[in-house]
């Protein structure tokens, strides 16, 4: 009879690595849809797309993919905005470059009109993790 005998550790250290190398390719792949789906308009700059990053963690047995961005804007965009009013807290007026009327404006209040949502690392996620074997949990 053959008996099969483990290094204390070796098989958690197998099934990391392995988990690893899966979570690595699925972050990656989420990471270059995000990076195609992003949004860009007409005067987008392209720093959004640019700054969708990504990166893979282990914390013990657990292995975290994570992608995203760091933009102060990138979660306004994602999630959209609602229709506002916004006015000048600590001066007179707004002062700002209207590209519409072509110059230099000043205005004590104005209607932001809100923005649609615009979910391209969702969509990324649940287009590209079932590929890989991974069930996608969105909690709201």
């Amino acid at each position: 009879m053959a008996r099969l005998q483990f290094k204390p550790g070796a098989v958690q250290a197998f099934a990391t690595t392995q988990a690893r190398k899966e979570v690595r390719a699925c972050t990656a792949a989420v990471n270059r849809r995000a990076r195609r789906n992003a949004p860009g308009g007409p005067y987008s700059t392209g720093r959004l797309k640019a700054s969708i990053n990504w990166r893979v963690q282990t914390f013990g047995w657990n292995v975290r993919g994570t992608s995203g961005s760091e933009l102060i804007y990138a979660y306004s965009v994602h999630e959209g905005q609602p229709a506002r009013r916004i006015t000048a807290k600590r001066a007179p007026h707004l002062v700002f470059y209207w590209r519409r009327v072509g110059r230099v404006v000043r205005r004590f209040s104005v209607n932001h009109p809100g923005t649609a949502p615009q979910p391209y690392l969702v969509q990324a996620l649940l287009t590209e993790a079932p590929q890989f074997g991974f069930r996608v949990v969105i909690y709201g």
